[in-house]
């Protein structure tokens, strides 16, 4: 089975962050670093939607299990020394 990245998992799960009322401010900085890197990168062959990563990433980090995929991608943004390390954040 292959594993699943990041933005997938987030993607996947993006119809159930329509519910969610507040955004968590670290899935905000998260998706906002991938999302500079991207512009920062002109990688036109990524489509990738800010607004929805912050709502998925939110609905993720409210469950226990789903939080400990944020906090694994937050490492990895962290640890990303610069923008092509922080898109091979999975």
């Amino acid at each position: 089975m292959r594993p699943v990245s990041f933005a997938s998992f987030a993607l996947a799960i993006a119809i159930l962050a329509a519910c969610s009322s507040s955004r968590s401010p670290r899935c905000k900085e998260i998706c906002q670093r991938e999302s500079q890197c991207i512009r920062e990168l002109r990688r036109l062959d990524i489509h990738f939607d800010e607004a929805e990563c912050i709502s998925a990433c939110t609905v993720l980090d409210r469950d226990s299990e789903g939080q400990r995929i944020v906090d694994e991608h937050a490492q990895c943004i962290e640890r990303a020394g610069d923008c092509d390390a922080v898109l091979q954040c999975r």
